[in-house]
């Protein structure tokens, strides 16, 4: 009996398509498989819609990653920057300070030979030159021996 009812049943149902054939004709059948194309169709979206999203979504990630590694790297480079700047002015303050030292002894020394070369000019010209009270001593002296050989001339 399960076989007559089945067998029944589809011939109900091969019935029921006779009679929708028969009353829609074919057009049901088009908008049957339209239908079904289109629900296809949407699945198929969606499915490409989700991939899409993943694939946003992973180079979503994969950029700020890249972002994040770019802004510690330009961190790192300043920082590495500012730490060259700040040796540099502490060697550039270093030398200037050694130069200003050098400079200054330089100078000291350069002063100090002047003050000496100074000292023994005018050691050498009192040296050489006369004095002049011993001079004026001198001329009175000349004078007078002029005068008295002047005046043994004239007795003579």
């Amino acid at each position: 009996m399960s076989q007559e009812g089945a067998g029944t049943g589809t011939a109900v149902f091969n019935e029921v398509e006779r009679i929708r054939d028969i009353i829609f004709g074919n057009n049901m059948r088009d908008y049957d498989e339209r239908f079904t194309e289109v629900q296809r169709e949407l699945a198929q979206l969606r499915h490409e819609l989700a991939e899409l999203r993943s694939q946003l979504a992973s180079q979503d990630a994969a950029q700020e990653q890249k972002r994040e590694a770019l802004r510690q790297t330009t961190q790192e480079e300043r920082d590495a920057l500012r730490q060259e700047r700040v040796e540099a002015d502490q060697r550039l303050a270093a030398e200037l300070n050694g130069a200003r030292e050098s400079l200054r002894q330089a100078m000291s020394e350069a002063d100090d030979a002047l003050r000496e070369e100074l000292r023994q000019t005018a050691a050498r010209l009192g040296d050489e030159k006369t004095d002049r009270a011993l001079l004026g001593d001198l001329l009175v002296r000349l004078g007078t021996r002029i005068r008295s050989n002047g005046a043994e001339d004239s007795q003579g």
